[in-house]
């Protein structure tokens, strides 16, 4: 970690400007609902915020960002119970957060208008959680969860994985400015085994992409000035 301390200080220093910038918004994913069995997932809708750093060499900038999103999701499990069996219909909680960086192009229209665009590449923590009933009620294994208590953690995926983000702006403001954002986020989940249920059952949750569109408005201003 030191060395990517140093590489930041560095770039932090030779930056003709540096600012801080956060905004919050909503997410939807744009795939359809999945039916039973065919391995999609879907997010949607969900809150989204995000924070930045920009260093600034000229009109481009290096974007560094965490952004996160929580909301309600659709995904896919499936198992063996005398025959392998799925579900889609179930309750899921999608939630996430990304550490990335990338090049960001901004173009003034005016002293105080600028449009921008750029992407990011970075990891995803994502995790789903679920609610089962009905027949997928079979995944809480007695042993490992709590089937009397309402807030029982039922089983669930969390995983790291590569993402990319486009993103395209409008700020508004000189010192302190009003930004609109725009952007796409791309994850390609894996399919990955289920917490907490019978082994026997060898349940997993299916691969999904995921592909969320989001809008975002926020604010950001200068740390260190133009040198």
């Amino acid at each position: 970690m030191e060395g990517v301390d140093l590489i930041l200080a560095a770039a932090i220093a030779f930056a003709a400007s540096v600012e801080l910038g956060a905004t919050a918004g909503v997410a939807g994913d744009l795939a359809d609902d999945p039916p039973a069995g065919d391995g999609r997932g879907s997010l949607g809708p969900a809150a989204t915020l995000r924070t930045r750093l920009e260093l600034g060499f000229g009109p481009a900038a290096l974007r560094l960002q965490v952004a996160s999103f929580t909301g309600s999701g659709r995904d896919t499990v499936y198992w063996w119970e005398d025959g392998w069996r799925s579900s889609a219909d179930h309750w899921t909680w999608l939630g996430g957060v990304t550490v990335g960086a990338g090049p960001m192009v901004r173009v003034p229209l005016s002293p105080s208008v600028q449009l921008g665009g750029g992407a990011t590449g970075g990891i995803m923590g994502i995790g789903a959680f679920h609610d089962f009933g009905g027949a997928s009620q079979y995944l809480l294994d007695p042993k490992q969860n709590d089937l009397d208590d309402p807030d029982n953690l039922d089983p669930y995926t969390i995983q790291a994985v590569p993402s990319a983000e486009l993103v395209a702006s409008l700020r508004v403001g000189r010192a302190l400015a009003a930004e609109l954002e725009l952007g796409y986020t791309l994850a390609l989940v894996p399919a990955a085994d289920l917490s907490g249920t019978p082994p026997e059952s060898s349940a997993r949750r299916t691969a999904f992409a995921l592909g969320a569109v989001f809008i975002a408005l926020g604010v950001s201003a200068p740390l260190a000035p133009g040198n």
